[in-house]
């Protein structure tokens, strides 16, 4: 929490007879602008200070540890057996292609 306090050495009076706001430079005496000083003063009441820094909670390696570990206990697989089963089916398909080509082979081959 910060507080602000404020000191003055004397009232803000603006010359007469001028027709805007804003005044000349060059009617600011060093005398006038000592009786318009205004001095602000800002500090903090604490000094102390907390830092705070923020971490994730859960992160990727995590979330992949706990899929594998619940796929695993849940379906009894691991990553051998996935790829052991992925083999499967590629050597099943191209088994089953191949036994379809004998099988053509030898149908064509009794027509002759």
């Amino acid at each position: 929490k910060a507080v602000v306090s404020t000191q003055s050495t004397g009232e803000v009076n603006k010359q007469k007879g001028t027709s805007s706001d804003e005044e000349d430079a060059s009617s600011w005496t060093i005398e006038r602008i000592r009786d318009n000083y205004l001095k602000v003063h800002i500090y903090f009441e604490e000094l102390s200070t907390l830092e705070m820094e923020r971490h994730p909670s859960y992160l990727i390696s995590n979330l992949i540890g706990d899929v594998g570990g619940q796929l695993g206990l849940l379906l009894g697989m691991n990553i051998c057996s996935l790829v052991q089963f992925t083999d499967y089916i590629i050597r099943f398909s191209f088994f089953k292609g191949f036994m379809n080509l004998v099988r053509l082979y030898k149908a064509r081959k009794r027509e002759k």
